[in-house]
C-alpha cells in the first residue's frame, strides 16, 4: 500500500501535534535515501527510497553512522534548534511543507521551509530559505536525471510540476456537477478525476467507491452515480479539514503488517496513530528484507558447498570405476609384450590367444599410429595412475557422504527458518561446513587499489559529492593514475606545491554544484604550502585534461581547460 496524500495529510496533522512550537534536535542520515530530525518524544523521518518513500514521526533517533556524511553536517547545523512555526500538506498532493524560525551562526533570524515531496522514485527533501533559494537537499537533482528542474543548492526551488490539476478539496457542488459529464464520458471515472485534481490514489478512489455505494471500475451511465460520489467526497473532506482521522493496521494472511492508512480499510485494525502503523509496517519490511538478504546469503553459500561436495563425490566413483579397470588394462598389456612378433606396422587390431583358457582367443584394438611396445607401455601406465587416484575410495566416499548430507540438512535448515535469529545462529554452522572459516572481524581490501582507496582521506560535500585527497607526491600519483575517472574534477593550488584533490563526478561533471567544487578548492588550499594564506587560487579541470610530465617527478604534471577558483584554506 503506497503512501498516498491522504496518508500525508494525516501525517501532517500528527506533526502539527507534536512539533508545532517546539524545537527541532539533531539531524542524523542513515543512508543517501533517508533522514531524520529529532523532535520531543522521538525523531520525524523521512524516506525517500523509490519503494518506500513515506515521511512519519517514529518512537527514537536512529544511531548516527560511524563516519556522518557532509550532508548532515550541513542539515544539523541548519536546523538544530529551529522552531517548527507551521506545517502544511500542499494542494492534497504529496508535498509537505514546514516552516522553520531558525537563526544564523551569529544569531541573526533566518526563517527556512522544509520541502518533503512522497513521489516514488522522485521523492526529494529540499531545505529552502526566506527567498526561495535551495540551501541544502538528502539527493541532489539534476537536469539529466529530472528535465523539469534541478534540485540543487544555491538554485531557486521549482515545485514539481502541477500537470494542470488544482486541489479537489476547494471544489463546490456547482463546480463537480459541471464536471460530472467529462468524468462520465472518460472511460472511467476515476481516470477523469485523475486528470483534473490532485491525490486520488487507488486506496482512497476504492474508499469513495464503498461509500457511494459504486463498482471501482465505474464508467458510463449509472443513475444518482454522480450525487453519491459529491456525497462521498463531501465526507471525506470534512474529515481531512477536522483532523477526524481513524488510523488503520492492515495485515496478511499470516498477521504480518503489510499497510496502514488514515480510515479503516476492509479487514483492518485500528491503529493508536498513523505514524505507529507506518512505523511497524516499515519495521517488519526491514526485517523482513533483513532475512531474505541473510536467507539468500547463506543459501547461496550452501549451495555452492553442495554444488562442490557433489561434483567431488562424482568425480571420486568415476576414480573407483576407472580402478576397476586397471587389472584389464595390465593384462591388456601383458598380451600384447608377450605378442609383438604378432603386430605388423599399422595393424589396427592384434588376435592372440586367451589364457588360461585353452582354446580361445582375444582380440586387442590397437592404434596403428603406435607400436606395439609404445602402446603396451601406455596401458601399464593408466593402470598405474589409475590404481594411484583411487587411493583410499572406501574412506573418501564415505566422508563425501557425510558431508553432503550435512550441507543438505543444512540446505534444508535455512530454507525453513522464519527467524532472523534462528538463521544469525545457523550462519557460524554454515561458514563451517563450506570451508569459509569464522566471520572476518573486518572486510580485507581485495586489490591494490582498493588499500589504497581506503588509505587515502575522504570527505564528503554538504550536498554529498565525495572528495579524496592525496597527502603527499606518491599519494597524488597514485590518486590520479589508479583512482581518478576521466570526468572526475581534479584540484591543484596554482604556483605552489599542493596535494592533488579529486571530487568524484560519477559520470557527471555538469551535475556538481558550484558550493561543492568552491569546498574541495577549501580542501586542497588547506594541503598545500599556501593554507596560511587568506585566498588561495586552486586550478580546477577535469581528470582527462591532466598529464604527467613525462620523466618527471611523482605527481608532476601539466593540465589545460582549466577555471580558477579563489578559495579559503579551511581544515575539512
Amino acid at each position: 500500500m503506497s503512501f498516498d496524500s491522504l496518508c500525508l495529510a494525516a501525517v501532517a496533522a500528527e506533526l502539527r501535534r507534536a512539533v508545532a512550537g517546539r524545537s527541532l534536535g539533531g539531524v542524523v542520515v542513515a543512508s543517501p535515501d533517508e533522514v531524520s530530525l529529532g523532535v520531543p518524544g522521538g525523531a520525524w523521518l523521512i524516506s525517500l527510497a523509490a519503494r518506500a518513500a513515506r515521511t512519519h514521526l517514529v518512537p527514537a533517533l536512529p544511531a548516527a553512522p560511524a563516519r556522518p556524511p557532509g550532508v548532515q553536517t550541513h542539515l544539523d547545523s541548519l536546523l538544530r534548534g529551529a522552531e517548527v512555526a507551521r506545517v502544511e500538506a500542499v494542494d492534497f498532493d504529496r508535498v509537505l511543507h514546514v516552516d522553520l524560525e531558525a537563526y544564523d551562526r551569529v544569531g541573526r533570524e533566518r526563517p527556512l521551509r522544509l520541502v518533503v515531496e512522497i513521489m516514488g522514485k522522485h521523492s526529494a527533501f529540499v531545505v529552502v530559505d526566506g527567498e526561495g533559494v535551495i540551501q541544502a537537499t538528502l539527493k541532489p537533482v539534476t537536469r539529466a536525471v529530472n528535465r523539469h528542474r534541478e534540485l540543487l543548492p544555491k538554485l531557486p526551488y521549482l515545485p514539481p510540476p502541477s500537470g494542470g490539476r488544482s486541489d479537489p478539496r476547494d471544489l463546490t457542488a456547482d463546480a463537480f456537477a459541471a464536471a460530472w459529464p467529462a468524468l462520465a464520458a472518460a472511460g472511467g471515472w476515476r481516470d477523469g478525476w485523475r486528470r483534473l485534481w490532485h491525490g486520488l490514489s487507488d486506496a482512497l478512489w476504492a474508499w469513495l467507491c464503498r461509500r457511494a455505494e459504486l463498482p471501482e471500475d465505474g464508467a458510463g451511465e449509472s443513475p444518482g452515480a454522480g450525487e453519491r460520489l459529491w456525497a462521498a467526497w463531501r465526507e471525506l473532506v470534512q474529515i481531512v479539514a477536522e483532523d477526524a482521522w481513524k488510523p488503520c493496521l492492515v495485515r496478511d494472511a499470516a498477521g504480518l503488517p503489510v499497510g496502514a492508512w488514515p480510515l479503516p480499510l476492509p479487514g483492518s485494525e485500528p491503529a493508536a496513530s498513523l505514524s505507529a502503523a507506518l512505523h511497524e509496517v516499515a519495521s517488519h519490511a526491514a526485517a523482513r528484507s533483513a532475512l531474505q538478504s541473510l536467507r539468500a546469503e547463506l543459501s547461496g553459500a550452501v549451495g555452492q558447498a553442495l554444488r562442490r561436495a557433489r561434483g567431488r563425490l562424482a568425480d571420486l566413483r568415476k576414480r573407483r570405476e576407472r580402478a576397476a579397470e586397471a587389472d584389464r588394462w595390465q593384462t591388456e598389456a601383458d598380451l600384447i609384450l608377450s605378442n609383438l612378433y604378432r603386430i605388423a606396422p599399422r595393424d589396427a587390431e592384434l588376435v592372440v590367444p586367451d589364457w588360461p583358457a585353452a582354446g580361445s582367443t582375444t582380440t586387442l584394438a590397437l592404434d596403428p599410429a603406435l607400436s606395439g611396445a609404445r602402446q603396451a607401455e601406455r596401458l601399464y601406465d593408466r593402470a598405474r595412475r589409475a590404481r594411484q587416484a583411487a587411493g583410499q575410495t572406501d574412506e573418501d566416499e564415505a566422508r563425501l557422504e557425510a558431508e553432503l548430507a550435512e550441507l543438505e540438512r543444512l540446505a534444508a535448515s535455512v530454507a525453513a527458518a522464519t527467524d532472523a535469529a534462528l538463521l544469525a545462529g545457523l550462519r557460524d554452522a554454515v561458514r563451517a561446513s563450506t570451508g569459509a572459516g569464522p566471520e572476518p572481524a573486518a572486510a580485507r581490501p581485495r586489490s591494490a587499489r582498493e588499500a589504497l582507496l581506503q588509505k587515502l582521506p575522504r570527505h564528503t560535500t554538504a550536498d554529498g559529492w565525495v572528495v579524496l585527497v592525496g597527502r603527499n607526491a606518491a599519494e597524488s600519483e597514485a590518486l590520479l593514475s589508479r583512482i581518478a575517472a576521466p570526468t572526475d574534477l581534479w584540484f591543484h593550488v596554482r604556483g605552489a606545491g599542493s596535494g592533488h584533490v579529486i571530487l568524484r563526478t560519477d559520470g557527471r561533471p555538469e551535475a556538481v554544484s558550484a558550493a561543492a567544487m568552491e569546498e574541495a578548492a577549501r580542501i586542497a588550499a588547506w594541503h598545500s604550502k599556501m593554507k596560511h594564506s587568506a585566498l588561495v587560487p586552486v586550478a580546477c579541470t577535469q581528470r582527462k585534461y591532466v598529464t604527467k610530465v613525462r620523466g618527471g617527478a611523482a605527481g608532476k604534471v601539466v593540465y589545460r581547460n582549466e577555471r580558477t577558483i579563489f578559495a579559503e584554506p579551511a581544515r575539512p
